[in-house]
């Protein structure tokens, strides 16, 4: 369910209408956590467990980091929770690749060959990180509802493509008791419509001549690689 299926518009129709009956606090955001870990999981099934697992030491971490039994080594803690935050993004994406670089070929570098990519673990990852820097410069206070840090990690709408957000900017607008507003929601439509032209008609479009490019760049010449390259970044935009 990518965010230009059908299928995801008839989601977020359902979220919408559902989010806009309920009370304002608790239960609308019960409601986004639950959609957000399904939609997760409808993407990524067990690597749900990645972050979950992201979100338990983002959470315990920003706490112990205020703690003040720990105000003497705090730098010291402060790189250790980075560091387990930053643990899956590294094996998913970086162990197996160097330890093929550097020779290995046991059965365990072909396990870590055969993983796939979670999808989002860059975004939820990167957002995580935001978050235990700002509680670490004391920019934000750390979150004490477990659900509201799940909920500004595992968020539907960012949680597969990003952007990575604040969470300075993004936690409090779980509380909001906003009501509907036709002319928010048409503000909302045209938008969601101009990112629908441009990613199904412009970027893929762009994506026939990088594509190529990427998958066999030996066959290319260097004019192409120089297109290629200017291409991408536009698709990637």
């Amino acid at each position: 369910m990518s965010l230009s299926e059908p299928l995801y518009f008839l989601f977020l129709t359902g979220v919408f209408l559902l989010y806009y009956l309920l009370e304002p606090g608790l239960p609308r955001r019960v409601l986004l956590l639950c959609a957000s870990y399904f939609f997760y999981f409808e993407l990524s099934k067990f690597y749900i467990l990645v972050l979950v697992f992201v979100t338990a030491a983002t959470y315990w971490g920003a706490l112990l980091l205020r703690s003040p039994r720990l105000e003497q080594r705090r730098f010291l803690f402060f790189g250790l929770i980075i560091t387990l935050a930053l643990m899956p993004l590294l094996i998913f994406k970086y162990l197996g690749p160097s330890l093929e670089l550097a020779g290995e070929s046991s059965p365990l570098v072909q396990g870590l060959r055969s993983l796939a990519m979670p999808i989002g673990i860059s975004f939820f990852t990167f957002a995580a990180l935001g978050y235990l820097i700002d509680v670490y410069l004391e920019v934000v206070e750390p979150e004490p509802d477990l659900m509201r840090v799940s909920l500004f990690l595992a968020f539907f709408p960012l949680v597969s493509a990003g952007p990575i957000e604040r969470a300075g900017r993004l936690i409090p607008q779980f509380d909001l008791a906003t009501r509907f507003s036709a002319e928010r929601a048409l503000s909302a439509l045209r938008m969601i419509l101009i990112g629908l032209v441009m990613k199904l008609f412009i970027a893929g479009d762009l994506a026939i001549p990088t594509d190529p490019l990427f998958a066999a760049p030996g066959n290319c010449l260097p004019i192409e690689h120089l297109f290629g390259m200017i291409f991408y970044a536009f698709l990637l935009y």
